[in-house]
């Protein structure tokens, strides 16, 4: 349960949060995805830009962005996030 594994690789899980650990598995199953996508999929309902479940998932993405474990691709109008690979 302390390590995430991907691709025959692990990394530790040591200081995520189970959120944090839950988007990291969203995004090995659906790459390039969108934080309003990753969203939707975390809490299993549609989620509407800006509410409070988004701005939840979109701080996760900046921190584990901050811990080099997701990077953000494309420009302002269409950011997705992918893991990035070790």
């Amino acid at each position: 349960m302390g390590e995430i594994i991907t691709e025959g690789k692990s990394m530790s899980s040591k200081g995520l949060s189970s959120m944090q650990k839950r988007i990291l598995e969203i995004l090995t199953a659906y790459p390039e995805s969108t934080a309003q996508e990753i969203a939707t999929t975390y809490f299993n309902k549609p989620i509407k830009y800006k509410t409070k479940e988004y701005v939840s998932v979109h701080h996760s993405l900046r921190s584990l962005a901050k811990r080099n474990l997701v990077e953000a691709i494309g420009g302002r109008l269409v950011l997705k996030w992918k893991r990035k690979t070790q």
